[in-house]
């Protein structure tokens, strides 16, 4: 009886595919590690399709449309990021910029939903212009280094809060 079977390489294969296309292993990694790494990092930032609804629907947004919103970001952001940029990051909302226009804006200025929102999107927008500038690494190196250490001690202290 003769065995007319080949070793199945579907699986090295995929690899072999998966290593060329992001340059796994040319960055000192593996696929095994870089999948051991996307599901800790989904782990640690699944936690904001929680908190975000939360602390926005305290505010007044409706939370079952905020908690589609978070999950639409980190998805398409994540992907975006994987596959476009071909880059390992992940994507979320940030909760501290979630924290302040929830209790800052819409509830301690009492400043309208509509005009919070806007005023994130043009956020957005000067944060992208001053990053694609250059403005923002040129802030980054002149920064001294006890002002930077302080503000992230003080988004951790206001987030404690």
């Amino acid at each position: 009886m003769s065995d007319n079977t080949t070793p199945d390489n579907s699986g090295a294969a995929a690899k072999g595919a998966l290593d060329a296309y992001f340059k796994i292993s040319a960055r000192g990694s593996s696929v095994k590690r870089e999948i051991l790494a996307g599901v800790t990092t989904f782990l640690a930032m699944v936690y904001s399709v929680i908190v975000v609804p939360s602390m926005l629907g305290k505010a007044g947004f409706p939370p079952g449309a905020i908690f589609v919103a978070t999950c639409l970001v980190a998805s398409i952001g994540s992907l975006m990021m994987g596959l476009w940029a071909n880059l390992p990051m992940a994507i979320g909302c940030a909760i501290s910029l979630t924290a302040f226009t929830a209790f800052s804006l819409v509830l301690g200025q009492q400043i309208s939903i509509p005009v919070a929102l806007g005023a994130v999107f043009l956020m957005g927008v000067i944060f992208t212009l001053i990053s694609v500038t250059g403005v923002r690494n040129w802030i980054l190196r002149n920064l001294p280094m006890g002002i930077a250490h302080g503000t992230g001690i003080g988004i951790g202290l206001f987030l404690l809060l």
